[in-house]
């Protein structure tokens, strides 16, 4: 169960892509669907585990459920400029409430969290983002709880697209761990490393992907990061904090096609995908090889 969850977990981000517009065969006129729902169904069970919703594009709301009730709420606001600017996560008596702040360019410049349990606050984290050193972005975030205060630091890595490639926490002593890194292939993360022994100095976990090259995609299916934080690469990346995939785009114009993980143990995964007639994908589903239930299905609705 613990492969098949990080399995799932790599196709969990939705990467982002430039689409095409699909064509109205009876006048020739582009057709534009807005994203209304994406449900996610695990290992072949017909009960849904999470329903995202979207209004203009942007995830609005994100729910979680056990045996069909949810137990978790993600609630996402934005600003004028459509960048987020507020998320509120709940689960039970405990909400935790991000509120994120961004220079006159569209950086993040800097993230507050306040942790609550049955309304009254017991930790507070403020993240500062400071650009001042070119190809790196260095965060300080502190915490509070009670009369504890603890300071961690991060250094993220940028290369010449200004992508994230590279994090890693930093020590008192300015001594680097590096957490994960990423390695681009043109717009693609072909081979993404984490979990670093600092004795070996070797990261213990990969994933090395490949990709559909030849499928259009319509819509904003493969853009759903890039939506919430316009086209600033780094800023998914600064909002997931400690890793690169995930919320993070894995690939910029293409779908995954197949996963191979090392972690404990090599496995091989598949990705299939389903369009409608207007070429908008209606559901993908994840295989773990050699197994017949899939790892996670998510169906795709528009409005």
């Amino acid at each position: 169960m613990k492969l098949r969850l990080l399995f799932f977990a790599a196709f969990l981000s939705l990467a982002s892509c430039s689409s095409d517009d699909s064509t109205d065969p009876v006048n020739g006129n582009p057709v534009d669907k807005n994203l209304k729902e994406i449900a996610r169904y695990n290992d072949g069970e017909d009960q849904i585990s999470e329903l995202r919703k979207f209004t203009d594009n942007k995830m609005t709301e994100r729910y979680i459920y056990n045996e069909g009730e949810a137990y978790f709420s993600d609630l996402y606001t934005y600003n004028e400029q459509g960048l987020l600017i507020s998320r509120t996560a709940s689960i039970e008596d405990q909400t935790a409430v991000t509120e994120i702040t961004y220079d006159e360019l569209g950086k993040i410049i800097a993230m507050d969290v306040t942790s609550s349990f049955s309304g009254n606050p017991y930790s507070v984290d403020h993240s500062t983002v400071d650009y001042t050193e070119e190809g790196v972005i260095k965060v300080t975030m502190i915490n509070v709880q009670g009369s504890d205060t603890t300071v961690s630091k991060y250094n993220y890595y940028l290369d010449a697209q200004g992508r994230v490639y590279k994090i890693a926490s930093v020590n008192s002593n300015e001594e680097l761990n590096y957490l994960c890194e990423a390695v681009y292939n043109g717009n693609n993360v072909v081979t993404y490393y984490s979990n670093m022994d600092s004795e070996t100095g070797t990261y213990l976990n990969s994933s090395i992907y490949t990709y559909d090259n030849e499928t259009v995609v319509k819509g904003d299916f493969l853009k759903i990061a890039y939506n919430q934080f316009g086209d600033n690469k780094a800023n998914h990346v600064l909002f997931k904090q400690t890793g690169i995939v995930g919320i993070a785009v894995i690939s910029e114009n293409y779908l995954i096609a197949n996963e191979t993980v090392s972690f404990d143990q090599e496995y091989s995964g598949t990705v299939t995908y389903e369009f409608d007639n207007d070429g908008f994908p209606v559901k993908q589903t994840a295989f773990v090889d050699g197994e017949v239930d899939p790892v996670s299905e998510f169906v795709i609705t528009y409005e």
